[in-house]
């Protein structure tokens, strides 16, 4: 894992961070793909992937779990 130390003049301590990448998704067939492209360098690595725009079928189909 990646961890970049983040500190600021009126932080006691240094904070981890990890590397962010902003990508929109493409289709790709049955598939989706992002772009842009990840570096090379991150080929084989576990990446985390995470939707900041609203999505309600998906916010329904949790809720609907959680009950």
């Amino acid at each position: 894992m990646v961890r970049i130390e983040v500190k600021k003049k009126t932080w006691r301590k240094p904070r981890s961070a990890l590397p962010t990448f902003i990508a929109k998704v493409a289709e790709h067939g049955n598939s989706a793909n992002i772009e842009p492209k990840l570096p090379k360098e991150y080929i084989g690595k576990t990446v985390l992937i995470t939707v900041i725009e609203e999505d309600e079928e998906l916010t329904k189909q949790l809720l609907k779990e959680v009950e």
